[in-house]
């Protein structure tokens, strides 16, 4: 790389960016996930006062001949330039912008990430699609004072579950580690793995450091089988709940809950949990005891009316502390 030596404090390394997720829906210009890709190998040249610049933020640009960002996508674009290290250069009217616009440009814990001295970009330590069809990244950041920015990417179209390690991201080996959420401030702890349930195109981020605090939440994730169901009036679905345990105690008392509309029914196998295992410090090395699953069965009334609902999930654990997920349901009516 000869920019550096001739003096260049930042250059561009990709076309023009577009409010898009990809530029393979057809439309002229790169979108965000197409970026990604193209900076990724370039990560060896970035430092301080010599930067890879992957073009500005379009986070809230709408233009009316492209599909724009979703509030996910908007997230994964300004939380991997962070990571990246780019220049963050606001491409929105910013005289006139949504709260949600504002809340992810002036997140100051990511812009931290980002104007963080060691000046590192962000590798790629793991892609893979698993069985499932799903395509899923996992990006480390070493920063200054030696803790890592983590970010698990959702490169699909559907919600997964993104799982890494502390081990993985290259901190030294520790009893537990502490693990805080950049986007809602959550503060957690587990015994090694770092995972998350993350939306379609979504990013999650952490900040990782070896050691706990007593204030800290025991890791743990609530996955579903299904994000969205097509029933009928009157007919029931059905979904898998599974409570896995990240941190590093065992956890008892948990209790899943749904949260349904008026007049929808459900059933399960079991409400209730107790003595679930502490979490594996590396990838592998998960087994039975250290998660739950219950078989639930819910069922909308036979006059519900036909349009989309959005059903959410609760796991109560761990002296009133819980974690959340949703589902959709559409009602239809069937000839």
């Amino acid at each position: 790389m000869w920019a550096p030596e001739a003096g260049g404090n930042l250059w561009r390394t990709t076309g023009d960016i577009k409010p898009l997720w990809s530029a393979k829906e057809n439309l002229w210009g790169n979108g965000i996930i197409d970026i990604i890709d193209q900076n990724e190998p370039l990560a060896e040249y970035a430092g301080p006062g010599h930067w890879n610049d992957p073009d500005m933020l379009v986070v809230g640009v709408d233009l009316p001949e492209y599909p724009n960002l979703t509030e996910a996508e908007d997230r994964t674009h300004f939380g991997m330039w962070a990571m990246m290290a780019a220049p963050l250069i606001a491409g929105n009217d910013i005289r006139n912008m949504s709260e949600e616009t504002r809340n992810i440009l002036t997140n100051d814990e990511l812009i931290e990430i980002n104007q963080d001295p060691a000046g590192n970009q962000a590798i790629r330590i793991q892609r893979t699609t698993g069985q499932d069809g799903l395509s899923r990244s996992v990006w480390a950041k070493k920063l200054a004072n030696g803790d890592r920015a983590v970010g698990l990417l959702n490169r699909s179209d559907r919600r997964t579950t993104i799982t890494t390690s502390a081990q993985e991201v290259g901190l030294d080996e520790a009893s537990c580690y502490a693990a805080r959420n950049l986007w809602n401030g959550t503060n957690w702890q587990t015994a090694g793995l770092i995972g998350a349930t993350v939306p379609p195109h979504g990013l999650a981020v952490f900040r990782v450091s070896g050691g706990n605090s007593d204030n800290n939440k025991p890791l743990a994730i609530l996955s579903l089988s299904a994000d969205e169901e097509t029933v009928a009036p009157g007919e029931s679905l059905s979904q898998t709940v599974r409570f896995t345990n990240y941190s590093s105690i065992a956890v008892n008392n948990v209790r899943i809950v749904f949260n349904l509309p008026d007049e929808w029914k459900s059933e399960s196998t079991s409400t209730t949990f107790n003595d679930i295992a502490a979490g594996p410090a590396v990838l592998g090395a998960s087994d039975s005891q250290n998660d739950a699953k219950t078989e639930w069965m819910v069922r909308p009334p036979r006059d519900a009316m036909p349009q989309e609902y959005e059903l959410g999930v609760t796991a109560e654990y761990a002296d009133r502390m819980s974690i959340e997920e949703s589902f959709t349901v559409n009602i239809e009516y069937q000839s």
